[in-house]
């Protein structure tokens, strides 16, 4: 806090300013937004938390990903870095839901492990973990077969209006997607043509 309104007030010496906020409103009529806050809303400082004294079994127990992370900071011995490393990967991959997630994790560990000058060990440790995990049940995975099977079933529903005079009732049911869905391909396929 000192340092900040340490730099607060070099700004103030420096460019003889005080600084005013301003909302400039681009919309039609008067705002009805508040411009001012209430005593309470008012920033005057913050709370810090120390994360250096928490219990790291407390941290790694957690089913939160980002609290897992956290352990990397907590207080153990030195002797135990290997050992903490491997546990906070092994939390993160139980409690990441996909390996998207995960690895957005990983990375998010290893920059916070800069602080502990144990960067080096934490990438060898997430290099050398086997990270496995199961893609079928990964949602943008399900989504793009999902899209595969639409996109397939758009190319019949194509050859069927091109191949055979069925009306888009009968394509339908053969290729088990809506009448909209058919009405659609028709349509856009029309638009093509001209």
């Amino acid at each position: 806090m000192n340092e900040i309104l340490y730099f607060y007030t070099i700004e103030k010496k420096i460019f003889h300013t005080i600084r005013k906020h301003i909302v400039i409103y681009l919309g039609i009529g008067q705002p009805q937004m508040p411009s001012q806050l209430k005593v309470e809303e008012i920033f005057t400082g913050f709370d810090i938390i120390n994360i250096h004294p928490f219990d790291t079994q407390t941290l790694l127990s957690s089913q939160i990903p980002h609290v897992v992370l956290l352990a990397v900071l907590a207080e153990y011995p030195k002797e135990q870095t290997e050992r903490i490393l491997r546990l906070i990967v092994k939390r993160l991959k139980a409690t990441s839901s996909n390996a998207s997630e995960l690895s957005k994790f990983l990375k998010q560990l290893i920059i916070l492990s800069r602080l502990r000058k144990i960067e080096d060990l934490t990438i060898k440790i997430t290099e050398e973990m086997p990270i496995t995990y199961d893609i079928e049940t990964d949602y943008l995975y399900l989504k793009g077969i999902e899209k595969g099977i639409e996109k397939d079933k758009a190319e019949v529903v194509k050859n069927m209006i091109l191949q055979t005079d069925f009306d888009d009732a009968k394509i339908a049911s053969i290729v088990i997607v809506s009448i909209p869905f058919v009405q659609n391909i028709r349509k856009k396929m029309k638009k093509l043509n001209k």
